[in-house]
């Protein structure tokens, strides 16, 4: 429990830092700062524990001359082990480190009034202790060093506050102890200055004046509103003005997009840097974004257009795989009544051909029978009808199928069409598919479509289960041919064999994966990273280890089932 003294301290120490943290602003919020930097309250355990010190920091206690200089080196080096930074602490605040230290290293002897006042001494005593703790203070070349450092680790870091979490841990890494608070900002708001500059000023020169202007086109007004307003909205569903004006956005965006294709790479910014330059366009409305620099304003422009005419290729192609897959199961439930009905009229059609053929038995003429009683059983109109039912022509639930895709066939190039054209997608190992995918595509673009026959080899694509009913008489039926694709298309997404170029979901499994360049180089860092110990050690060493556990396990199963402990298995 912290006495009266220490929690006014403490309040003084949130007071005065609250009052910096109001004049400048901080990458750490109130309790960082105070878990840092105040004093900390250490329970009896705690103290016994910290305060036994070893041969070194023993020796180096008994060598001071002046007994609070002695006291203010042993809470100093006590609070550095705990923060790693060099506390300014006072002689009220320490009263429960202060009487343990007495009552352990110093016992009989009359308690100094306070500690050390004298700044040079107090610098002496600290620098005793970043010794014995073979730490250093920032300064000399260190500074260098550790700004270099984190320069380079900034791209990965475009927020301040974890630019700031980075350059802690630079401290740790390279044992040095934790600054005060304002030369950490400092620090920070130094490197994050150079990081935008070095963007602003990369992006100045790898894009030209034409290229500019058309990113900036995002903030001209249209009916009122800013463009980049409208093209913020993301997609509420997927009927038809939805998927139009995702649509209307995505042909927006895509010289946009291009533009950020060929330079986003040249700014070498990590994913985590692109989406947080994203998402600050949600933050900013139209005219907001005008107040920022203009450069800025750009980039942040760039790395939405770049994120979000992927995602609207995403929705899309969402919207084709949900609305391709409405009209199968409308096709296949079509397909189903259809056969019911079918089959309803084949039974009735059984029933009066068994009655006319009792009929014609049990009649008493057998050479000639009057038409007048056949057509009592089956009228004359239905014969026909009855007769190709019975042989069960129309009783095909595939044909069916197709016959609901036919009459819905304008609805089709409707809704699905103008999605297709406007995606581009990516086949992996399937040359054919990717080959008919172009070809659909081109011809659809050049009205030509349903005017020719298809080419031998994307004929061959069609396979022969597909084939008798998307064409006829060796001739293709084109509103077939074009549906068949689309439901490939969904098919092949679920496998990967079909992806596309620019997506966040649909994308093929290689992007995801580093480059064997990357991988050889930060290697260990990975698998750090991961906390996984078996990835750690060589593989021989794991292998040697499982057959020790595996040796193991057999002989102690083996046991079992001789000494009949294991009850499941009987030896006999």
């Amino acid at each position: 429990m912290l006495s009266s003294n220490r929690n006014y301290w403490i309040l003084k120490i949130f007071i005065l830092e609250y009052s910096m943290l109001k004049s400048k602003t901080s990458f750490l919020n109130t309790n960082e700062v105070i878990d840092l930097y105040g004093t900390p309250s250490l329970s009896e355990t705690e103290l016994r524990e910290l305060c036994t010190f070893n041969a070194e920091e023993t020796k180096l206690l008994y060598e001071f001359k002046d007994l609070s200089s002695a006291i203010y080196f042993a809470i100093c080096l006590v609070f550095f082990k705990i923060k790693n930074t060099l506390i300014d602490f006072s002689y009220r605040e320490t009263t429960p480190e202060r009487q343990h230290i007495m009552t352990r290293y110093f016992p009989g002897r009359t308690v100094p009034r306070s500690l050390q006042h004298s700044n040079q001494k107090i610098a002496r005593i600290q620098n005793k202790v970043l010794k014995v703790c073979n730490q250093q203070r920032f300064t000399g070349e260190i500074v260098t060093t550790i700004k270099t450092k984190l320069l380079q680790l900034a791209p990965n870091h475009p927020r301040q506050r974890q630019l700031c979490k980075e350059l802690l841990n630079l401290f740790i890494k390279h044992n040095v102890a934790i600054p005060a608070h304002t030369t950490i900002q400092s620090i920070v708001s130094e490197i994050w200055n150079k990081e935008n500059t070095r963007l602003r000023q990369t992006y100045l020169r790898r894009s030209d004046k034409k290229q500019r202007k058309t990113v900036l086109s995002l903030l001209q007004k249209e009916d009122y509103f800013h463009s980049i307003i409208s093209i913020k909205k993301d997609l509420q569903g997927f009927n038809t003005t939805e998927l139009n004006n995702a649509i209307k956005k995505h042909l927006q965006l895509k010289p946009i997009f291009e533009i950020a294709k060929s330079i986003i790479p040249k700014l070498q910014l990590p994913a985590v840097a692109i989406n947080y330059y994203s998402s600050l366009i949600y933050y900013y409305n139209g005219p907001r974004l005008k107040q920022l620099h203009t450069l800025s304003v750009q980039l942040y422009l760039l790395c939405y257009s770049f994120n979000k005419f992927k995602m609207l290729n995403d929705n899309m192609l969402e919207a084709l795989r949900k609305r391709t897959l409405g009209y199968q199961d409308k096709a296949t439930e079509y397909a189903k009544e259809q056969a019911l009905k079918q089959l309803d009229f084949i039974k009735d059609a059984r029933k009066k051909v068994s009655n006319l053929l009792i009929a014609i038995k049990d009649h008493p003429n057998t050479k000639t029978i009057p038409r007048k009683m056949i057509y009592k059983h089956v009228p004359e109109n239905e014969l026909v009808s009855t007769a190709k039912l019975l042989v069960g022509e129309h009783f095909d639930k595939g044909l069916l199928f197709w016959k609901f895709i036919d009459l819905n066939k304008g609805s089709i190039v409707l809704n699905l069409r103008e999605l297709f054209l406007n995606i581009d997608f990516l086949v992996t190992n399937d040359l054919l598919l990717q080959k008919v995918a172009t070809y659909i595509k081109t011809t659809l673009h050049n009205k030509t479509f349903n005017k020719y026959p298809l080419p031998c080899d994307i004929e061959k694509w069609i396979s022969n289960s597909d084939r008798e009913y998307v064409m006829q008489d060796d001739e293709i039926i084109h509103n077939r041919f074009e549906f068949l694709f689309y439901k490939k298309i969904v098919h092949h997404i679920t496998t990967n064999k079909l992806t596309l170029k620019h997506s966040i979901k649909y994308k093929t499994i290689d992007e995801d994966l580093i480059s064997a360049k990357q991988w050889k180089k930060n290697k260990s860092r990975v698998l750090k990273d991961l906390d996984f110990d078996k990835l750690k050690s060589p593989a021989q060493r794991n292998l040697k280890t499982k057959k020790t556990d595996l040796a193991k396990l057999y002989k102690d199963v083996n046991k079992k089932i001789a000494d009949g402990k294991n009850e499941q298995i009987k030896l006999s």
